[in-house]
């Protein structure tokens, strides 16, 4: 697609398109449209619909407190003056466009070229390739079709015309997509914006002239100045007029409406804005009886002259929602307060005795089943306190540590070869990898839920941290509240049993229970025990080799996990 415009085109082209375009010169249009443009009573229409609103306007709501058009201020005067632009600007907007019509040297519309579509609107002109149109026929219903969007659809007398053009059309593309570049004269036989090659010495040379837009700038003008002094001459004595109404009616009715009213009408008297509307409304929303009026209030009205009176009514409601919300006993509710109400620092230091009297209540429980291991008491009480200041996480994870070289252990199995059956025989396969993780996840889970239910999940939430992904690697820093489970196992000795009879490895096992604040605070319990072989798993069964190494583990760990919740509580 290109675009032109008629009056930047050279004298010799701008020749030949009117010619082209008036059917006494080649190309001749192979079908057009004559555009029928109504735009001229469109823009008449337009100016008389904008007169009869700014009528409309200037008489509607004037002096009636409850319409929101009864003052308008500088946006009415805006609006007036918008209004009167506008339909004076319509109307120049007819008178350009019959000035351009009539000074037009050729006709507006749709022209089919053997070359191609030219759509031809004021002095602008678009051409679209024939390489991007394609022509299609229904009874006398002719439709080009453009590429990437566009259709022209021409309606012919007959049948045998459409018929006709559609062949037309066709037979000039294929020319026009034959012709050569340097074939001027064969391209200038089918498009009308191109030369061909056969200067007229005699022909003008100078483009013809843009219609002189002169006296529309001038009117223009006229309007613009016309427009901006009637339009604010009529807003200001109107409003002037309508204010000294609407504030006698508003102090009449000494009410939240009515101010409001007169404020959004645009009064501008201040004393209803700063003193009478806010007391008014404050008085209301105290009588509501809801902390959600009186916020809603503060929150517009920040900074008034009755700041004072203002706060005392929030703090009010504010210790109202505290009382209720401190009768639950439970962070929680005190927590939604805090989250709900952003003025809660009017009441800090009692909502800060409240969430404290939470912790002190769960501490005072926990005492109440603690097993009465003192170092473990005051580090409880240590953690409540960081709980309440850090949030209630609390991670729970594991760390295992072993020591021994795998293959050292497998190799002692293996060298008895008389009790070697083959690598269900090996021993660290039992004690590292998945095995472990799995033993680990469930003391973990176990733990976690135990200690879960000796404190409310507000206060404190433990949770069970990603398992160790392999053995020996070092836990992360205590960043926050942190039980750590270490264990390790060391493998040792040699014992023969089961059916069939193998070779087991025993295990000393040992773990601690490390649990940490990041003030280096710490509880710590040790555990260790020594682990044989049983060999009864299997019964009168053979003997399954993972479940002998699985007895001898779970035992430890079911031990630990027995020892180490009595020291937390004297409940079985």
């Amino acid at each position: 697609m290109q675009r032109f415009d008629f009056y930047s085109l050279p004298r010799s082209l701008q020749d030949r398109f009117i010619e082209s375009t008036q059917g006494v010169a080649v190309p001749l249009p192979i079908a057009l449209r004559i555009s029928k443009n109504p735009a001229r009573l469109v823009w008449l229409a337009a100016s008389l619909i904008f007169i009869i609103a700014w009528v409309a306007v200037g008489v509607r709501g004037f002096g009636d407190l409850n319409h929101s058009a009864a003052l308008g201020g500088p946006t009415l005067a805006v609006v007036f003056v918008l209004l009167a632009l506008s339909a004076l600007g319509c109307a120049g907007r007819a008178y350009v466009l019959s000035l351009r019509a009539a000074h037009a040297p050729f006709v507006a519309g749709d022209y089919v070229f053997p070359s191609g579509i030219i759509q031809v609107s004021g002095s602008t002109i678009v051409v679209h390739d024939a390489s991007a149109v394609t022509a299609e026929q229904q009874g006398s219903l002719v439709t080009f079709v453009i590429q990437g969007g566009g259709k022209l659809a021409l309606m012919l007398p007959s049948a045998d015309e459409a018929s006709e053009a559609v062949r037309a059309f066709r037979e000039g593309k294929e020319r026009w997509l034959a012709a050569k570049p340097d074939d001027a004269l064969e391209r200038a036989r089918l498009y009308c914006l191109c030369e061909s090659g056969v200067p007229n010495p005699l022909a003008p040379t100078r483009p013809h002239p843009k219609p002189p837009l002169a006296p529309v700038i001038a009117v223009c003008a006229g309007v613009v100045v016309l427009a901006g002094l009637l339009g604010s001459g009529l807003a200001l004595y109107r409003d002037t007029a309508s204010e000294q109404a609407l504030y006698q009616s508003a102090t009449q009715k000494d009410s939240v409406e009515a101010y409001t009213s007169y404020l959004a009408r645009g009064g501008k008297r201040p004393e209803v804005g700063a003193i009478l509307l806010p007391r008014a409304r404050l008085k209301q929303a105290i009588a509501d009886g809801s902390i959600g009026a009186v916020i809603a209030f503060a929150r517009e009205n920040q900074g008034s002259k009755i700041q004072p009176e203002i706060d005392a009514a929030l703090r009010a409601a504010l210790l109202k929602e505290l009382e209720v919300a401190r009768k639950s006993g439970t962070l929680a509710a005190l927590r939604d307060l805090q989250s709900r109400y952003e003025q809660v620092q009017l009441i800090a230091p009692e909502l800060k005795a409240a969430q404290h009297a939470v912790y002190e209540a769960a501490y005072q429980s926990y005492l109440a089943q603690s097993a009465g291991d003192k170092a473990l008491d005051e580090f409880v009480g240590h953690l409540l306190t960081y709980a309440e200041t850090h949030g209630p996480r609390v991670e729970v994870r594991f760390f295992h540590d072993f020591p021994q070289d795998p293959q050292v252990l497998d190799s002692i199995v293996k060298k008895n070869e008389k009790y070697f059956l083959g690598a269900r025989s090996l021993p660290s396969q039992y004690f590292l990898g998945a095995p472990a993780r799995e033993r680990e996840k469930a003391l973990g889970e176990r733990i976690v839920s135990k200690l879960s239910e000796m404190f409310p999940k507000d206060v404190l939430e433990f949770h069970l941290a990603p398992l160790p992904e392999k053995e020996n690697e070092p836990p992360a820093e205590v960043t926050g509240p942190t039980l750590t489970i270490s264990h390790k196992e060391t493998l040792s000795g040699g014992f023969v049993g089961g059916a069939p009879k193998s070779m087991y490895l025993g295990a000393t096992v040992r773990m601690d229970a490390r649990f940490q604040l990041p003030s280096d605070r710490s509880h710590e319990y040790h555990f260790g025990a020594w682990k044989n072989p049983s060999y009864a798993i299997g019964e009168e069964k053979p003997t399954e080799i993972p479940k002998v190494y699985g007895r001898m583990m779970d035992d430890a760990f079911e031990q630990f996990f027995t020892e180490y919740l009595r020291k937390w509580s004297k409940k079985k």
